[in-house]
């Protein structure tokens, strides 16, 4: 099993990438802003079972999702979504991360997209969808 540093490739280019001390990164407590945008990460393994590999190799897949809360002050829609548009050139389709030891090797498979744009007052929050995939032999 190599879930943990597949997480950690996927959540430590986010960290880089939004560039931002308001970031939820899985299971860490965080008192969100209000009045600031701040970034949510979710992960949504998705691993490929009876595969016809050797018995130690493994296709993971997944969905590593980020979530922008933006603050809803009569600001428009534009300035969240150029935000998200910035954080999605870090996942560009076919980008590589490796683990701190190389042995694992992720990679984005599709070009990141907007899947969701919900209004839930005080905030907006808008989701960008990263798909992955690592073969592990």
């Amino acid at each position: 099993m190599i879930e943990s540093k597949i997480i950690k490739c996927l959540q430590e280019r986010a960290v880089k990438v939004i560039n931002d001390k308001n970031i939820k990164c899985l299971n860490i407590n965080y008192d969100p802003p209000v009045d600031k945008k701040w970034w949510e990460v979710v992960y949504i393994p998705n691993n490929i079972e009876n595969e016809f590999w050797a018995d130690t190799a493994k296709t993971y897949r997944g969905i590593f999702r980020l979530v922008l809360h933006w603050p809803q002050k009569s600001q428009g829609i534009y300035k969240p979504l150029e935000e998200a548009e910035r954080v999605a050139q870090g996942f560009q389709k076919n980008t590589v991360l490796y683990s701190e030891d190389k042995t694992v090797k992720v990679t984005i498979t599709d070009t990141p997209s907007i899947t969701s744009i919900l209004e839930d007052r005080p905030q907006l929050m808008i989701g960008l969808t990263i798909k992955y995939s690592c073969f592990n032999m």
